[in-house]
C-alpha cells in the first residue's frame, strides 16, 4: 500500500533511471487463486448443467400443450397458439432461469473459495443466484414471443435461431462472472470475469449450434428447447461448461512483463 492511500496497490520499485515501475497484482486474492480457479468453475459449471437439466426435466411434461387442428375456426386456432406460446416459454424460464440461478450460485461460491474466504463466496454466491435467475427468466420472457413472431420453421436458416440463443444465455453468463468476480475480489477481477462470462456465453452458443446440428441432425435444435431430453442436457452442457471456462481464464492474474535488465555496476 502507498503512503496516504491504504487502498492504493504498491508498486514494485525499478532501478534508478530504469524503466518505469511495474503495479503488483490487483490486490484481493491472493496468488494462488488463479491455480484453484480452474477446477472450482469447470465443476461448478458441470454442477450447474446437470442440476438445471434435471429441475426443467422435472417439469417439462407439465407444460404440454398439444396442437388442436381447428380448421375453420380462427379464434380456437389462436388460442390453442397461445396456449402453446405460454407453455414453452414457461418451460424455457424454468430451463434457463434455473441455469441462471445455479451458474450465479456456484460460480460466486467458487470464487469465494478461490480466494480461501467462505464467507465472501456465500454472499456472492446467493447474490449470483438472483440475479442469475432473474436473468436467465427475464431474457426467456423477452425474447420467446419475438421468436415465434421472427422464426420460419420450414426455412434453413441458422443466423436467426444462433442470435436468439445467444440472447437467451448472455445476460446469464455475465452474471454468473459477475458473482465470481465478487466472489474472488478485486474490481479489475470483477470486470473480467463478467466479460468472460458473457464471452463464454457465445462460444457456448456457437458450441451449441454447430454440435447439435452434428450430434442431432434429426431434432429440431432452432427451437429454444429441444424435444428429446438428451439433446437439452447437450445445450446445458454445451454453454455451461464454456461459460465456467472462459470465466476462469479471464479472471486469472495477467503475468506482467519483465523489464530490461538494469545496466551494469560501475566499479
Amino acid at each position: 500500500m502507498t503512503p496516504g492511500h491504504p487502498d492504493r496497490p504498491a508498486e514494485v520499485a525499478g532501478p534508478p533511471g530504469g524503466p518505469a515501475p511495474h503495479p503488483t497484482p490487483d490486490a484481493g486474492a491472493p496468488p494462488a487463486a488463479s491455480s484453484r480457479s480452474w477446477p472450482l468453475c469447470l465443476a461448478a459449471g458441470l454442477i450447474a448443467a446437470v442440476g438445471s437439466w434435471g429441475i426443467g426435466e422435472a417439469v417439462h411434461d407439465r407444460y404440454e400443450v398439444p396442437l388442436v387442428a381447428a380448421y375453420g375456426d380462427a379464434e380456437a386456432t389462436a388460442a390453442n397458439a397461445r396456449e402453446i406460446l405460454a407453455a414453452q416459454r414457461q418451460r424455457a424460464a424454468i430451463a434457463f432461469g434455473s441455469l441462471g440461478a445455479l451458474l450465479g450460485l456456484l460460480l460466486g461460491v467458487a470464487g469465494g473459495l478461490a480466494r480461501g474466504s467462505i464467507r465472501r463466496g456465500l454472499g456472492a454466491g446467493l447474490l449470483g443466484l438472483a440475479l442469475g435467475g432473474a436473468g436467465g427468466v427475464g431474457s426467456c420472457f423477452g425474447l420467446i414471443p419475438a421468436f415465434h413472431r421472427l422464426i420460419d420453421r420450414d426455412s434453413d436458416d441458422l443466423i436467426l435461431p444462433m442470435l436468439f440463443h445467444a440472447g437467451y444465455w448472455i445476460l446469464p453468463g455475465a452474471l454468473a462472472g459477475l458473482a465470481f468476480g465478487i466472489g474472488l475480489g478485486g474490481r479489475s477481477r470483477v470486470a473480467r470475469a463478467l466479460l468472460g462470462g458473457l464471452l463464454g456465453a457465445i462460444v457456448g452458443t456457437m458450441l451449441y449450434e454447430v454440435g447439435g446440428a452434428v450430434a442431432f441432425p434429426l431434432v429440431r435444435m432452432s427451437e429454444p428447447l429441444p424435444d428429446s431430453p438428451t439433446a437439452r442436457l447437450f445445450g446445458r452442457l454445451a454453454v455451461a461448461i464454456p461459460i465456467a471456462a472462459c470465466i476462469a481464464a479471464a479472471a486469472r492474474e495477467p503475468v506482467p512483463k519483465p523489464g530490461p535488465a538494469p545496466p551494469p555496476v560501475a566499479d
